[in-house]
């Protein structure tokens, strides 16, 4: 808490403490004011944190505002540019609060943490949304809640607004980190399995798209984390249940492996970072990228036989910072796609980079270009590339 918010809490509290004094000589028979419970700054989980007044409870509230113009898709695939009616380009505006407590207790660290968010954005659908990132309660090494995936490792340097070339989900789960020694630590987790969920299709002519079954099994995620002052590593698999609701697909357990590296590069600047990732999938796709092409499939079948779908994904990231106001990122990924048939396979190539001036600390203004290409294997089907723009002012307090 900065010394400016401590003394306003403090002459709110005099103020009251005053007013009631006030009202008791006034009355029939005085009443003795209540001792005030000054807010206390706590230090012992960083900067920003303070007592809830009558606890042992530390609290941080902070939150994000973030607002963008976007020049949607234009080239020579799904353009937003050849029609009259086409939203060629969108306003968003996204506003987030969070909330963060946290109290030692004999089993450990209990916190808490709450990240909401309200949504509006322009265009011919323009819609007011409310969502929530993150709702979780840990206790020791355990973990439950809506939170981020415990597969996750690399989120991306750059904005990844439209496009990205990893994966960034947030889903309920529940897990246990253990940790070992010297910066290395064990997670074992189970996971909501709607989230990580596309398309499973019937072949025929013409071929249907055909609805997940109901939730049974949740998927199961491990993974082994390495934090050191060079850098960090991960490596990660999970279990992934594809089940088609009607028809003749069969149900199959799909399985995702990766690995992630990211190194400092100290000597090009202080807070530099190259990253290194390779994803497999098999039957579970959305665990290589959130935003696939179309055409992404976990499983196909074809009547008498069910095939899984399979990924290849190696994916590198680049951030420099120039100095303390002007920072560049770029980022890239390769996407094979091999799937029963040709009419579902393809190749799919990204790259997104920015750069961001930070003109007095907590504020960002950022230039983005993001572009994609996909190569479909079949005859018949136009390859094509599609590019977007956006400009993002950010404030983080």
């Amino acid at each position: 808490m900065t010394t400016r918010h401590s003394i306003a809490v403090s002459l709110a509290a005099l103020f009251l403490a005053g007013a009631g004094e006030n009202a008791g000589a006034a009355g029939a028979s005085p009443t003795q004011v209540e001792p005030v419970d000054y807010v206390r700054v706590c230090d012992a989980y960083g900067s920003g944190f303070f007592y809830v007044p009558g606890t042992q409870t530390c609290l941080r509230v902070s939150g994000r505002v973030r607002a963008e113009y976007r020049v949607r898709g234009f080239g020579d695939m799904a353009s937003a540019w050849d029609d009259r009616t086409d939203n060629s380009t969108q306003t968003r505006a996204r506003g987030y609060a969070r909330f963060d407590s946290r109290s030692d207790t004999e089993y450990g660290l209990l916190r808490t943490y709450v990240e909401a968010f309200l949504t509006a954005d322009s265009g011919a659908t323009a819609t007011t949304t409310v969502g929530i990132d993150h709702a979780f309660i840990s206790l020791g090494g355990f973990t439950i809640g809506k939170t981020q995936s415990v597969w996750d490792y690399w989120t991306g340097y750059a904005y990844g607004a439209i496009f990205t070339d990893y994966s960034n989900t947030k889903l309920w789960s529940v897990s246990y980190t253990g940790e070992l020694a010297d910066g290395l630590s064990a997670t074992l987790a189970i996971e909501d399995n709607s989230k990580r969920r596309t398309n499973l299709v019937q072949l025929g002519a013409p071929a249907t798209v055909i609805a997940s079954g109901g939730p049974r099994m949740p998927d199961i995620v491990a993974r082994l984390k390495h934090d050191g002052d060079w850098g960090g590593a991960q490596a990660m698999g999970a279990l992934h249940q594809v089940m088609f609701a009607a028809g003749p697909g069969k149900t199959r357990i799909g399985y995702a492996l990766g690995a992630g590296v990211e190194v400092k590069l100290p000597v090009i600047g202080p807070k530099d970072r190259l990253m290194l990732q390779a994803i497999y999938t098999h039957g579970a796709s959305r665990y290589a990228v959130d935003s696939w092409d179309g055409r992404i499939s976990d499983a196909i079948t074809d009547g008498a036989r069910t095939k899984l779908t399979t990924t290849w994904n190696l994916v590198a990231g680049l951030r420099h910072e120039f100095n303390a106001h002007w920072a560049a990122n770029l980022e890239g990924g390769w996407h094979k796609v091999d799937a029963l048939g040709q009419a579902y396979d393809f190749r799919q190539i990204g790259v997104n980079g920015n750069i961001e001036w930070r003109p007095v600390a907590g504020l960002a203004i950022g230039l983005e270009g993001e572009f994609r290409n996909v190569d479909y294997r079949a005859a018949g089907l136009a390859d094509g590339n599609q590019f977007v723009t956006l400009v993002r002012v950010q404030r983080d307090f």
